[in-house]
């Protein structure tokens, strides 16, 4: 059976590394890495572990017009974690996201995973509207929704593996400026629970009784304050 080619976007990211790591472990799925600096440490180990690894800057659309026209494959997953600005301060995570939207659509992508967020503003009505790390990544989705593009979206929180820092002896708790008793955090793990969803999705998109293509998964492996995961000390730490 011949490998089927899966484009990560962002792949020398801790969403896109993993992504990959876990489709090299595959036998009918392959990565093939698109970095901004293809010389970095991180893409020369992919590269090392025989990944192909591609330039593209998604700030720049006509690096994605090359990678569409040229490189891009039959399958694409992408893990989007970009500076945050507001529109006229430069390339945004939503120019960016549209941008690689309309490569893998120039290309004939057939189906899109995208991790994404929902519109806050929209979930509480106005109340909360100064978030544009997650009024950026609805407005992302939205835009492939309408793309004509088969896709799915993956709502995720943050990231277990940024939160806890493994040592000898345990974990160390990294996190924001939260007090003790902050309101609740939506908890996700990417090397486990996101590489699952992903390689679930890319395996059973093609098959329409399953409706999967334009719906939105949300990853979430606890919800809890930070002093709460502090002290439960039950977390599982991927193999």
């Amino acid at each position: 059976m011949a490998l089927r080619i899966v484009s990560v976007f962002g792949a020398t990211g801790l969403q896109g590394s993993a992504v990959a790591n876990a489709l090299l472990k595959d036998d009918t799925l392959t990565p093939r890495a698109i970095a901004g600096n293809p010389e970095s440490e991180a893409a020369l180990t992919l590269k090392a572990r025989g990944v192909e690894v591609i330039k593209g800057d998604s700030r720049d659309k006509r690096w994605w017009a090359l990678c569409a026209a040229a490189r891009l494959s039959s399958r694409c997953a992408t893990a989007i974690i970009f500076p945050l600005k507001a529109e006229g301060e430069g390339p945004n995570e939503l120019v960016q996201g549209k941008n690689m939207v309309d490569a893998a659509k120039e290309a004939g992508v057939r189906f899109f995973i995208l991790t994404s967020l929902p519109s806050l503003i929209e979930f509480s009505g106005g109340k909360y509207n100064n978030c544009p790390h997650f009024e950026q990544k609805a407005a992302v989705q939205k835009y492939l929704e309408s793309s004509g593009l088969a896709n799915a979206s993956l709502h995720l929180g943050a990231f277990l593996e940024k939160v806890l820092k493994k040592t000898t002896t345990g974990f160390n708790v990294a996190m924001p400026n939260y007090g003790a008793t902050a309101a609740r955090q939506a908890l996700t793990s990417v090397e486990r629970d996101v590489l699952a969803a992903t390689l679930a999705l890319l395996e059973n998109y093609t098959d329409s009784s399953k409706h999967i293509s334009g719906k939105s998964y949300p990853i979430v492996d606890a919800n809890m304050t930070y002093a709460e995961l502090a002290a439960t000390g039950k977390v599982q730490w991927p193999a």
